[in-house]
Protein backbone atom coordinates (compact mmCIF):
# COMPACT_ATOMS: atom_id res chain seq x y z
CA UNK A 1 0.00 0.00 0.00
CA UNK A 2 2.87 2.30 0.62
CA UNK A 3 4.11 2.25 -2.98
CA UNK A 4 0.70 3.46 -4.17
CA UNK A 5 0.77 6.49 -1.82
CA UNK A 6 4.26 7.48 -2.93
CA UNK A 7 3.31 6.98 -6.58
CA UNK A 8 0.19 9.11 -6.14
CA UNK A 9 2.17 11.85 -4.40
CA UNK A 10 4.82 11.77 -7.12
CA UNK A 11 2.17 12.14 -9.84
CA UNK A 12 0.48 15.04 -8.04
CA UNK A 13 3.83 16.79 -7.50
CA UNK A 14 4.92 16.39 -11.11
CA UNK A 15 1.55 17.57 -12.40
CA UNK A 16 1.66 20.77 -10.34
CA UNK A 17 5.33 21.67 -10.91
CA UNK A 18 5.95 20.67 -14.51
CA UNK A 19 4.30 22.12 -17.60
CA UNK A 20 1.32 20.24 -18.99
CA UNK A 21 2.12 18.09 -21.95
CA UNK A 22 0.61 19.32 -25.19
CA UNK A 23 0.36 22.87 -23.83
CA UNK A 24 1.41 25.62 -26.26
CA UNK A 25 2.01 28.15 -23.50
CA UNK A 26 5.56 28.53 -22.34
CA UNK A 27 6.11 29.58 -18.79
CA UNK A 28 8.68 32.24 -17.99
CA UNK A 29 10.99 31.21 -15.21
CA UNK A 30 10.52 33.24 -12.04
CA UNK A 31 14.05 32.55 -10.81
CA UNK A 32 17.28 32.87 -12.74
CA UNK A 33 18.37 29.69 -14.48
CA UNK A 34 20.85 27.42 -12.78
CA UNK A 35 21.30 26.42 -9.20
CA UNK A 36 22.87 28.86 -6.75
CA UNK A 37 22.66 31.97 -8.95
CA UNK A 38 21.48 35.12 -7.20
CA UNK A 39 20.38 38.30 -9.02
CA UNK A 40 22.64 41.27 -8.30
CA UNK A 41 21.45 44.72 -7.28
CA UNK A 42 22.03 47.40 -9.89
CA UNK A 43 25.11 49.55 -9.29
CA UNK A 44 24.48 52.86 -7.46
CA UNK A 45 23.96 55.98 -9.49
CA UNK A 46 27.04 58.21 -9.81
CA UNK A 47 27.16 61.18 -7.45
CA UNK A 48 27.19 64.65 -8.99
CA UNK A 49 29.95 66.48 -7.11
CA UNK A 50 29.54 69.90 -8.72
CA UNK A 51 28.73 72.65 -6.21
CA UNK A 52 25.25 74.09 -6.35
CA UNK A 53 23.69 77.13 -4.69
CA UNK A 54 20.78 76.38 -2.41
CA UNK A 55 18.49 78.61 -0.38
CA UNK A 56 18.20 77.57 3.24
CA UNK A 57 14.97 78.33 5.06
CA UNK A 58 15.06 80.63 8.04
CA UNK A 59 16.90 83.80 8.96
CA UNK A 60 20.51 84.42 7.88
CA UNK A 61 23.25 83.29 10.27
CA UNK A 62 23.97 85.62 13.15
CA UNK A 63 27.19 87.49 13.69
CA UNK A 64 27.34 86.12 17.21
CA UNK A 65 30.41 84.01 16.40
CA UNK A 66 32.80 86.28 18.29
CA UNK A 67 34.31 85.12 21.57
CA UNK A 68 32.71 86.51 24.70
CA UNK A 69 35.98 88.27 25.57
CA UNK A 70 36.15 90.18 22.25
CA UNK A 71 35.94 93.53 24.15
CA UNK A 72 37.15 96.45 21.99
CA UNK A 73 37.22 94.31 18.82
CA UNK A 74 33.49 93.62 18.53
CA UNK A 75 32.06 94.75 15.19
CA UNK A 76 35.57 95.41 13.81
CA UNK A 77 35.67 96.13 10.07
CA UNK A 78 38.83 96.10 7.95
CA UNK A 79 38.72 98.98 5.48
CA UNK A 80 42.10 97.95 4.09
CA UNK A 81 44.59 95.36 5.24
CA UNK A 82 48.06 94.55 3.97
CA UNK A 83 51.22 92.94 5.27
CA UNK A 84 52.10 94.78 8.50
CA UNK A 85 49.33 97.42 8.41
CA UNK A 86 45.55 97.55 8.75
CA UNK A 87 43.08 100.42 8.46
CA UNK A 88 40.18 99.43 10.75
CA UNK A 89 36.80 100.76 11.75
CA UNK A 90 36.35 100.05 15.46
CA UNK A 91 33.56 101.01 17.85
CA UNK A 92 35.74 103.97 18.91
CA UNK A 93 36.28 105.15 15.29
CA UNK A 94 38.61 104.58 12.33
CA UNK A 95 42.23 103.79 13.04
CA UNK A 96 45.37 102.55 11.30
CA UNK A 97 47.29 99.95 13.31
CA UNK A 98 50.69 98.31 12.95
CA UNK A 99 52.44 95.58 15.00
CA UNK A 100 53.17 96.94 18.49
CA UNK A 101 50.10 99.24 18.62
CA UNK A 102 47.49 98.74 21.34
CA UNK A 103 43.77 98.24 20.77
CA UNK A 104 42.11 98.38 24.17
CA UNK A 105 44.03 95.97 26.39
CA UNK A 106 45.43 94.03 23.41
CA UNK A 107 48.73 94.57 21.57
CA UNK A 108 48.97 93.88 17.83
CA UNK A 109 51.46 91.08 17.21
CA UNK A 110 51.17 90.53 13.45
CA UNK A 111 49.03 91.56 10.49
CA UNK A 112 48.68 89.64 7.24
CA UNK A 113 45.98 90.01 4.58
CA UNK A 114 42.79 88.52 6.03
CA UNK A 115 44.08 88.09 9.59
CA UNK A 116 45.35 90.05 12.57
CA UNK A 117 46.90 88.46 15.70
CA UNK A 118 47.00 90.27 19.03
CA UNK A 119 48.31 89.35 22.49
CA UNK A 120 46.41 90.01 25.67
CA UNK A 121 48.30 90.27 28.94
CA UNK A 122 47.01 89.41 32.37
CA UNK A 123 45.29 92.32 34.09
CA UNK A 124 45.54 93.02 37.81
CA UNK A 125 41.89 92.21 38.56
CA UNK A 126 41.71 89.19 36.27
CA UNK A 127 42.83 85.64 36.95
CA UNK A 128 42.60 84.76 33.26
CA UNK A 129 46.29 85.02 32.45
CA UNK A 130 47.57 85.78 28.98
CA UNK A 131 45.67 85.08 25.78
CA UNK A 132 46.12 85.19 22.01
CA UNK A 133 43.42 87.05 20.08
CA UNK A 134 42.94 86.14 16.41
CA UNK A 135 40.78 88.33 14.17
CA UNK A 136 39.97 86.83 10.76
CA UNK A 137 38.42 89.06 8.12
CA UNK A 138 36.05 87.84 5.39
CA UNK A 139 35.93 89.17 1.81
CA UNK A 140 33.77 92.12 2.95
CA UNK A 141 36.16 93.10 5.74
CA UNK A 142 33.98 91.89 8.61
CA UNK A 143 36.05 90.53 11.45
CA UNK A 144 35.47 87.44 13.55
CA UNK A 145 37.24 87.52 16.90
CA UNK A 146 38.54 84.41 18.67
CA UNK A 147 40.31 84.50 22.03
CA UNK A 148 42.63 81.61 22.94
CA UNK A 149 43.72 81.49 26.59
CA UNK A 150 47.01 80.00 27.69
CA UNK A 151 45.41 78.91 30.98
CA UNK A 152 41.85 77.97 31.92
CA UNK A 153 39.96 81.27 32.33
CA UNK A 154 37.43 79.70 34.70
CA UNK A 155 39.36 77.36 37.01
CA UNK A 156 37.29 74.80 38.84
CA UNK A 157 37.24 75.30 42.58
CA UNK A 158 36.84 72.09 44.54
CA UNK A 159 34.06 72.13 47.12
CA UNK A 160 35.11 72.53 50.71
CA UNK A 161 35.47 69.29 52.65
CA UNK A 162 33.93 69.31 56.15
Amino acid sequence: MRPRIFLALALVASATTGPAQGSDEKRKPSAPPGPGLVPLDPPPLPVDGTPKRVKLPGPPPSRGGDSAEAAALTAVLALSISEGEAHLRLASGERTVRPGDAIGADVVKSIIPGQMVLTRGATAGSAQGTATVVVKFDEHGRGRVRVFHTADPLPVVAPEVR
